[in-house]
């Protein structure tokens, strides 16, 4: 969660560790059900990025478990039809392109009805960000004020976030084309998910 050339004031150690507030990760899948990117019976099913401290969902996979060493399709598609994974990847580890790859043989492999939410930082200037352009099937840019996550340490909102944030939505596109663009103030998005 940091920006370029922005310091960091959170330790080390809990810099990939903060958790998504409820009302994003909710806000999400009722977003884009409501601009009918989703079906209305999508449901959430896991979340492939978690720790136990800041799990999303029931069924998460923690890094010990290696998420990108399992296969995301048939964990989901083992649940029901119309299938959403969460996916809150670490931010500092460089690790944001392998799991942006993951959730693009997700999109390309699946069968059924299904996606992958993955919240990301604004940084249109990384690499990263032309490959969630090019194979997402939209991008939704967070307005308006940044997500005060929740510290791993203390459990409480912080302040201060480093950079903006964005929703990509992985899921089968009917045809080639860039992801579709969209926006949405971060005030809605939480009342989305309330």
């Amino acid at each position: 969660m940091v920006a370029p050339n922005v310091k960091s004031k959170t330790k080390k150690e809990d810099r990939d560790l903060w958790a998504t507030p409820n009302e994003i990760y909710n806000g999400a899948l009722r977003y884009f059900v409501a601009k009918r990117l989703l079906s209305p019976e999508a449901l959430y099913v896991g979340d492939v990025c978690a720790s136990k401290h800041n799990a999303k969902h029931e069924c998460f996979w923690t890094e010990a478990d290696d998420a990108l060493s399992q296969d995301w399709v048939n964990f989901a598609t083992s649940k029901r039809a119309n299938v959403v994974l969460w996916c809150n990847p670490p931010y500092s580890r460089g690790s944001k392109e392998q799991f942006i790859a993951k959730a693009i043989d997700f999109a390309e492999r699946i069968k059924l009805p299904g996606a992958v939410i993955m919240l990301l930082p604004n940084d249109t200037s990384a690499k990263w960000f032309s490959e969630v352009v090019k194979n997402a099937k939209a991008v939704v840019f967070i307005c308006n004020g940044r997500i005060n996550f929740i510290n791993n340490a203390t459990g409480e909102r912080g302040e201060g976030n480093n950079a903006g944030s964005i929703l990509a939505l992985f899921a089968r596109k009917e045809v080639d084309t860039i992801a579709k663009t969209l926006y949405v103030t971060r005030e809605r998005l939480e009342k989305m998910g309330v």
